[in-house]
């Protein structure tokens, strides 16, 4: 039973995201549970990536130091996902929007675990068929924008033009935060500590 409501809500956020970001809101967790859920995101990105990067290493590819490490790696993801989650609370609220952060935190584990099941079917269909894969990546990749517009609206109670908006704002905090941030942390543009 529960399997099969959580199918059909991973279908309507594909199809009709606008319907389907009410109900991820109105899910009311105990305390504490969201951002266990956004730590548990973090740590299940950060084995995928760190097993994926691992075969780019072995063919010669260089990565920062912060990256080479499966617990940095991890630790950096679920940063980036924290200051995701900040973000797109704090440029709604610029923007008019009354979501809050509890909102946005469940907006984006939603979101993200979808796109982590869909990345691990990314990676087992480039071994069978690579131009599938990137055909589905693409379309991933631009599909997943205008769900996310869609939940961002839906979360602040916006019309999807001032998400789209919201999301812009969104991406430059990240960027200004990151600047800000990354060099506190000892990473340089060369990618040396």
């Amino acid at each position: 039973m529960i399997r099969q409501t959580l199918w059909d809500l991973v279908v309507e956020t594909i199809t009709a995201p606008q319907d389907a970001a009410p109900k991820v809101l109105a899910y009311q967790p105990q305390s504490g549970a969201l951002w266990t859920a956004l730590l548990l995101v973090a740590v299940l990105n950060g084995i995928l990536y760190s097993l994926l990067l691992a075969g780019g290493i072995s063919r010669g590819m260089i990565l920062p130091p912060m990256l080479s490490s499966p617990m940095q790696l991890t630790m950096f993801i679920g940063a980036m996902l924290a200051l995701i989650v900040f973000t797109l609370a704090s440029a709604g609220r610029v923007l008019g929007g009354q979501g809050d952060v509890a909102a946005l935190l469940r907006v984006t584990i939603w979101l993200q675990s979808l796109r982590l099941a869909l990345q691990l079917v990314i990676v087992v269909l480039s071994a069978i068929l690579p131009l599938a894969a990137w055909l589905l990546a693409m379309a991933t990749m631009f599909w997943g924008a205008w769900i996310m517009v869609n939940f961002v609206a839906v979360a602040h109670r916006i019309s999807v033009l001032r998400a789209v908006g919201v999301l812009a704002l969104s991406f430059v905090g990240v960027i200004v935060a990151l600047t800000i941030l990354l060099p506190i942390l000892g990473v340089t543009p060369s990618g040396e500590i």
